[in-house]
């Protein structure tokens, strides 16, 4: 017979198979090759790899970079992206931003919804939680309560100081003008009643 003769390939590749002239094998310029056909890029679901081939992501990913389950680019459906691995919900000390991929909270934050010291939701541990923000001492005003910062009660700060002017009363009552001074001090006391926790007139006092 005839000796056999050589074929252009297709314009479309660069080399192609002895089987069809369209068969791709490589790509001109920038190209990738997808199943024998060169495009210009890989489609969703596929990551190009060194030789400038297309292969399939894990059915784990809806983007990657590479051909495991940890290389994931992107997730499918609810899922978040942390480290490379598409998961159900993202772990304590990350937090799930807008595109759907796991950051880290602030070294300060055990839980938080944000990136910055003012996104805390829970502390870490030694550190007490107030306004979002996680503290290693609560400020003036504020009190210790388990693992938050909680605002004093004025209340109790009002009463403690009308107690202490009682007291000052009781040690008062041979000097007639200290007694003029605390005269209304019955008066003063009733018209702060309605904001304290409890009443404790002492039972020996007397505006007369």
């Amino acid at each position: 017979g005839s000796p056999a003769t050589c074929e252009p390939c297709d314009a479309s590749c660069a080399t192609c198979s002895d089987a069809s002239r369209t068969d791709c094998l490589s790509c001109p310029g920038e190209q990738v090759l997808l199943n024998g056909v060169c495009v210009n890029s890989c489609p969703t679901g596929y990551y190009e790899t060194a030789n400038a081939v297309c292969q399939f992501c894990s059915i784990r990913c809806s983007t990657c970079d590479g051909p495991t389950s940890s290389d994931c680019l992107s997730c499918s459906g609810s899922q978040v992206l942390y480290e490379g691995v598409c998961q159900d919900s993202c772990p304590a000390g990350t937090f799930e931003n807008t595109e759907n991929v796991c950051e880290e909270c602030d070294l300060t934050c055990e839980t938080c919804d944000g990136s910055t010291p003012n996104d805390c939701l829970e502390c870490a541990i030694d550190l007490l939680f107030l306004n979002g923000q996680c503290v290693e001492e609560c400020p003036d005003g504020f009190v210790a309560n388990e693992v938050n910062c909680t605002a004093c009660d004025p209340t109790k700060s009002l009463h403690l100081v009308l107690r202490v002017i009682f007291s000052l009363y009781q040690l008062s009552q041979k000097s007639t003008e200290q007694n003029l001074l605390f005269l209304h001090l019955e008066e003063v006391y009733g018209a702060f009643y309605p904001f304290l926790q409890e009443r404790e007139v002492p039972k020996n006092y007397s505006t007369t």
